[in-house]
């Protein structure tokens, strides 16, 4: 950490996924999702131990995986559950010794100071991993950078001698006139001249006796190409940390500002939501209870990694209001703000509506009103909407029954097991895609799937001629959500 370059890097890394709220949520069984106060919140989201807040714990695990490849922390059973505690263990003071034939790891730790040998299971820790060859203990950035590291700190300690004045003379005094002078004079003079003109008059006029001329002969960065390797080893140092240069104060001549916001963008999607991910699915492996795995979940809420500017978080949240997508107390609460009564029903514009811009006459005898021409307009835009959706999930549907197909070809009773348990999930993707009520779309995939079971894989080529056609009929076509083949 002696390397400014890594310690940059190292701070904006874990310092961000420290800072983003950590909660814990579940499915739910129309295919939606709600955070709710889960046993393992408070102790992720406020006070993992003792004597660390969640922010403070997470930069530290954070910081132990992107240099050592790896974050521990031991599980500690108490009051709030079997996690009562998350107590991080330095990875330079643990070591994997085995895996048992049941899959579970075992480590030793060994604490620094008391040298009291402790062993562990999986059972016993939260693992966090980075990159790794086998699959159990991640690669240490430190040991894989150690030559980057030594070099940028061997051209540190250069450039403090540089700057110093120890590898070189500034300059001489050449004698072009006169008689020469013997020893003791050259020294006198010299002695003289650096009294005058060092320490506090190091940059006053210089007097030289008559028949003396200086001569400068001090080396320039440029000439030495110092500069020039301390750019290098930046970059290089960047590329193991995986961090864009602009975010440590590190740019190229050609940064500007519109780059600049593509190198954010491009940083959070190749390297930060990787991390996200890795904490996630370790803290669902480690510290849920089996038959929690499948309905809950922690995610790290990104939203306000990508938070934009006023004028552009009102313009997304007008559209996505006008649009129905989301209702305005949810967008009060994206902005810290409390919910207000009446708020919580999404809007529907009227030219989407279904069936929108036709008065049929009925119950009224009289004749239907003339419309305007947006009804037409806003119904083919919400057919093409509707058709584009159908149809991605028919290629999706086809795609997985060839694949099925071909992975059971010999094995009937698994081909229809792993078709059955597939429609089921499918269902609930059909009814979010499309705004479909559960029992309809349910109906759809049942059919669905006793038409690929009884007639084969030559209806895939049906269905795909096809392209959903009928389901954007029906859907469009009708004021029922009843979907028919």
């Amino acid at each position: 950490m002696r390397v400014s370059t890594v310690y940059a890097a190292v701070r904006v890394r874990s310092t961000i996924l420290a800072m983003l709220p950590l909660k814990m949520g579940r499915h739910l069984p129309n295919g939606g999702r709600e955070y709710f106060n889960h046993r393992l919140a408070p102790v992720l989201s406020r006070n993992p131990n003792r004597w660390q807040t969640s922010f403070q714990w997470r930069q530290m695990m954070q910081s132990h995986v992107i240099l050592r490849g790896n974050g521990i922390s031991e599980i500690v059973p108490g009051p709030r559950g079997f996690v009562d505690q998350l107590v991080p263990l330095h990875p330079d003071h643990v070591e994997l010794k085995d895996q048992l034939r049941d899959g579970r790891l075992v480590y030793e730790y060994r604490p620094p100071g008391t040298g009291q040998l402790r062993r562990l299971t999986s059972d016993d820790v939260l693992h966090l991993m980075g990159p790794s060859t086998n699959g159990c203990w991640g690669l240490s950035v430190v040991n894989l950078m150690k030559d980057s590291v030594g070099l940028a700190l061997a051209t540190q300690e250069h450039g403090g001698r540089l700057f110093n004045n120890a590898p070189m003379m500034k300059g001489l005094i050449k004698q072009t006139a006169g008689r020469a002078m013997d020893e003791p004079a050259q020294k006198a003079l010299a002695n003289s001249f650096a009294r005058a003109h060092s320490g506090a008059n190091a940059h006053g006029v210089a007097y030289l006796p008559a028949g003396m001329e200086w001569q400068s002969i001090g080396m320039s960065n440029e000439d030495a190409q110092y500069l020039a390797t301390r750019e290098f080893q930046v970059a290089d140092l960047l590329r193991f940390l995986c961090v864009p240069g602009v975010l440590v104060g590190h740019a190229d001549k050609t940064s500007t500002y519109a780059s600049a916001e593509q190198f954010f963008q491009s940083f959070f999607t190749v390297h930060l939501d990787p991390d996200f991910v890795m904490w996630e699915q370790a803290i669902c492996r480690d510290l849920l209870e089996e038959g929690e795995r499948e309905t809950v979940f922690a995610e790290i809420v990104r939203g306000g990694l990508m938070r934009a500017d006023a004028k552009s978080r009102a313009e997304f949240y007008r559209a996505m209001i006008e649009l129905g997508v989301m209702t305005r107390n949810e967008a009060r609460g994206l902005e810290n703000l409390n919910p207000i009564e009446g708020l919580d029903d999404p809007l529907t514009p009227l030219n989407m509506e279904r069936g929108a811009g036709r008065d049929t006459g009925r119950d009224t005898g009289r004749a239907p009103e003339a419309t305007t021409s947006a009804a037409p307009v806003a119904s083919t835009q919400m057919r093409s909407i509707v058709a584009a959706t159908a149809a991605r999930l028919v290629n999706k549907e086809v795609a997985r029954m060839q694949h099925e197909a071909l992975k059971y070809a010999d094995n009937d009773a698994l081909w229809r097991q792993s078709v059955t348990a597939w429609y089921e999930r499918f269902a609930s993707e059909v009814a979010r895609d499309l705004s479909l009520p559960l029992p309809d779309a349910t109906a759809y995939a049942v059919r669905r799937r006793e038409e690929v079971l009884v007639v084969g894989v030559s209806v895939l080529e049906v269905w795909k001629a096809e392209a959903g056609g009928a389901l954007v009929e029906q859907i469009m076509g009708d004021d029922s959500c009843a979907i028919t083949h």
